[in-house]
């Protein structure tokens, strides 16, 4: 029976690539017992091919009944084999559809894990940003308001303008002596004057 389990069909094993395998070698040894098989009555009913290999010429007299019992106690062990292992083939195969299924429903959680992941870090650095320029605009406006121009300074800095713009028309005479209880004004008069009536004559 080579290691065919008349109950289970094959032995039991823990990984399906081995009991794969095991079924593999089992079906290409049935091939070649059943090779084996219409060889050997191809060769006593002198028949030159399977094809040619019939009732009647398995009725010629020189074929024997022991042969022919030979022959067919071997089909009968061949034949069981054979149906063990595809019983067993048919539960692998269910059992190889159940794994992709729940293989495909594992791909299908770890995608939406992934999508989840995704959303929520998208999130995180929605949230984050937020936060950062909620932050940024609470400066920029405290800074807005410490950097406010108040009626008292706008006051400050036109009287400043002003008081440098009254600076710029001042007058300042250089070469003339000062005495105590001088008439400032008249002399600066007198030099104005003189000064026109010179640009005058020139």
């Amino acid at each position: 029976s080579s290691g065919i389990n008349a109950e289970y069909g094959v032995p039991r094993f823990e990984d399906m690539n081995d009991e794969l395998d095991f079924m593999d070698f089992q079906f290409f040894e049935l091939d070649e017992f059943i090779s084996d098989l219409f060889e050997a009555a191809c060769k006593e009913t002198g028949c030159e091919s399977i094809k040619a290999l019939d009732r009647n010429s398995l009725l010629k007299p020189k074929i024997k009944k022991e042969k022919l019992a030979d022959w067919l106690i071997y089909a009968y062990s061949i034949l069981k084999r054979s149906r063990l292992l595809l019983i067993q083939a048919d539960k692998t195969i269910d059992n190889l559809h159940k794994e992709c299924n729940a293989d495909k429903t594992k791909i299908i959680k770890l995608q939406n894990d992934m999508m989840q992941g995704k959303t929520e870090q998208l999130d995180q650095v929605s949230s984050t940003v937020k936060n950062e320029m909620k932050s940024y605009c609470e400066i920029v406006e405290k800074s807005c308001k410490k950097a406010a121009v108040t009626p008292e300074k706008l006051k400050g800095i036109v009287k400043t303008v002003a008081e440098e713009e009254d600076r710029s028309k001042n007058l300042v005479v250089f070469g003339v002596e000062e005495e105590s209880g001088e008439d400032l004004c008249a002399i600066v008069s007198d030099l104005l004057e003189c000064m026109s009536k010179n640009g005058e004559n020139s």
